[in-house]
């Protein structure tokens, strides 16, 4: 379960080290104080705004696996001097529009979830979790002139999302526009749907038999098995045989080769096992960790309070010793409601 802003990663060692789950692609021989283009543990600084150049591109993944798969088809483009040198209008349109960015596009889409272009924040770039992109804004700090600029849009097409963040037109596409600074009142309420009734465009496991939320007749949807446009100038992805390279797909990335999974056995404190390693339980693993990662923020919790939690979830051998050890830690922490630290186990046992 993913509670942080730098994940912890557990390898095949169970050595805890920091995820490098956030991107930056673009040219390398771009003079001045811009990061250069690689995998990061932390969300690196750019100036935001609508007078912002659009690169380098930061993006912030759900994991390491991911980063990595988004990283290697998004950054070749910008190895040829050709592609990136043009007013920024033309290199955006062929960025998106080429194979690997297409690819790129089906991969994150097919999560349903939102996809945030942040602005103005703290961090500006494009976000694949809602609960890092709000803490963005939400943290963003005044200048010298008691001003403060937030504003961060969300979408359901990546394409959409990375021409915001690109551009500096005002989106057209956009699902929610979050502006605490100049909406306080809307912005607040969108806050609390969010992250503490839960995202509405949720992805539900379907061995469940429950059906979706009923989709915004206002809003773009996303057909059920969304594929790449077959147009000439946007291919499909084309995929080697499944020994060689697997299917581009959210489930294979999350549980890459180099990520332990571990399934609990029943004990004395512990009164039932989280089973084996299922297709339904790969699917529910993402939705887990972002639910228990909205309770905690919800709750009040820092990043730096949820990051100590994860530390102790990952170490934990069963629900009565984690309950217990969360609660002896004192804090906002230990203040958490016993049950609600049982739920956030049982949220967690199919992602070890």
């Amino acid at each position: 379960m993913a509670l942080s802003s730098a994940p912890i990663q557990r390898n095949c060692a169970a050595v805890i080290v920091m995820a490098k789950r956030y991107i930056v692609v673009g040219p390398s021989q771009v003079q001045g104080n811009v990061k250069k283009p690689g995998l990061y543990s932390v969300m690196q600084f750019k100036p935001g705004g609508y007078g912002a150049p659009p690169l380098p591109l930061l993006i912030q993944c759900p994991d390491d696996a991911v980063a990595q798969v988004i990283y290697d088809r998004l950054q070749p483009f910008f190895t040829f001097h050709e592609n990136w040198s043009s007013v920024p209008r033309t290199m955006v349109a062929k960025f998106t529009s080429t194979q690997e960015f297409q690819c790129v596009a089906e991969l994150v889409e097919n999560r349903r979830q939102l996809i945030w272009a942040v602005k103005l924040g703290s961090k500006a770039g494009l976000f694949l979790d809602t609960v890092e992109a709000i803490a963005s804004v939400d943290h963003s700090k005044r200048n010298d002139f008691g001003e403060i600029f937030q504003e961060a849009f969300a979408f359901r097409s990546f394409t959409e999302a990375v021409r915001c963040q690109m551009l500096n037109d005002r989106p057209r596409t956009h699902i929610h526009v979050y502006n605490p600074a100049n909406e306080p009142e809307r912005s607040a309420a969108l806050r609390r749907t969010l992250l503490e009734e839960g995202i509405k465009d949720e992805p539900l496991d379907p061995d469940l038999g429950i059906s979706g939320p009923v989709p915004d007749p206002d809003s773009p949807q996303l057909p059920p098995n969304r594929g790449i446009p077959s147009a000439p100038s946007t291919p499909r992805c084309q995929h080697s045989t499944p020994s060689t390279q697997p299917a581009l797909s959210w489930g294979n990335v999350l549980f890459a080769p180099n990520i332990n999974v571990r399934v609990t056995s029943p004990g004395p404190a512990s009164t039932a096992s989280p089973g084996p390693l299922t297709p339904t339980r790969v699917a529910r693993a993402p939705r887990g960790r972002e639910l228990g990662h909205r309770l905690l923020i919800a709750d009040g919790l820092s990043l730096h309070d949820a990051s100590d939690f994860e530390d102790m979830l990952l170490t934990a051998q069963s629900s009565a010793g984690f309950v217990d050890e969360v609660r002896a830690s004192g804090g906002l922490l230990g203040a958490l409601n016993a049950e609600k630290v049982a739920v956030l186990w049982d949220l967690s046992v199919d992602t070890r």
